[in-house]
């Protein structure tokens, strides 16, 4: 499917549903903008209170301010991953139109959605900070490196330093594009859990990062507004909502083909040989009556 079809698919799914859909996207918005809001809030007090220079808060000198950070860290990997997966649930049970309505309480009640969810968000987190990490050495390195000066070998170090920064930040933003994924996969796949839905991501997006992309560029100025962002949100979440379902779908249709391609010399491999480890998967999942 292309782009402006799925765009203008989007749109028919949309209608009847804007007004739910909104509230169901606001939700984990709100909660985002009360964390960015305290933050906001509690270093003002210490910029005008605690005698602590603006650099220092991007330093990490001030133990007040890296405490207050880290509790915040933990408040949002415990908080915000259980609800964006939840808000996408909801949204595709809208989008699809499968008549289920799955309560939000019922699901940030329930151990196994918290568990994925959360676990989801913490290998996230530890996948995009080991390359993240690297990048903002390399490219302090090459900052210092370059406003000290020095002879070629310093020159020489500093080019190189830059150059690995850029490959390294162009790897964080593909990994963060592939982890977006992340909630579509396990509402669409509920049996995975939450390390399996991150590999699965991965594994997933390679290829078609693109249809994320695109889909940024086209939402980007309509979702920075104020009032047209209230009517730009609904549309675009369905259209990231169907983006991925279709991304997954290619995905387990590639899968397919490569299985039935490989199986009995070339032609469609048993049903029947099915590895124990799939069947657990497959009891699991129906045990749990495809709940998230």
């Amino acid at each position: 499917m292309k782009i402006v079809e799925l765009i203008r698919y989007s749109r028919c799914t949309v209608r009847g549903r804007r007004s739910r859909i909104l509230l169901n996207c606001l939700f984990p918005l709100s909660v985002e903008l009360f964390f960015l809001t305290a933050e906001a809030a509690v270093y003002s007090f210490l910029l005008y209170f605690g005698g602590i220079r603006p650099m220092e808060l991007f330093t990490g000198k001030s133990g007040a301010q890296l405490v207050f950070a880290a509790v915040l860290a933990a408040l949002r990997l415990l908080i915000m991953p259980p609800l964006r997966c939840g808000a996408v649930v909801r949204i595709t049970e809208l989008i699809r139109g499968s008549g289920r309505q799955t309560a939000m309480s019922d699901m940030l009640l329930s151990g196994r959605f918290l568990r994925r969810s959360i676990g989801s968000g913490i290998f996230s987190r530890l996948i995009s900070s080991a390359v993240l990490i690297p990048t903002v050495l390399l490219g302090k390195t090459a900052v210092v490196l370059i406003m000290h000066g020095g002879d070629d070998k310093k020159l020489f170090a500093a080019v190189n330093s830059a150059v690995l920064c850029l490959i390294f930040l162009g790897i964080w933003i593909s990994l963060r594009i592939s982890l977006r994924a992340v909630p579509f996969v396990l509402a669409y796949l509920p049996e995975l859990g939450g390390f399996a839905a991150v590999m699965y991501s991965l594994r997933c997006m390679s290829g078609r990062r693109r249809v994320i992309l695109r889909l940024v560029v086209i939402y980007f100025l309509p979702l920075i507004t104020v009032l047209p962002a209230i009517y730009f949100i609904p549309e675009a979440a369905a259209a990231f909502s169907l983006g991925m379902w279709q991304c997954i779908n290619d995905y387990e249709e590639g899968k397919r083909g490569k299985a039935d391609f490989c199986g009995d010399g070339g032609k469609t491999g048993s049903a029947g040989k099915i590895s124990s480890w799939r069947m657990r998967r497959l009891r699991r999942a129906a045990s749990a009556d495809e709940k998230p």
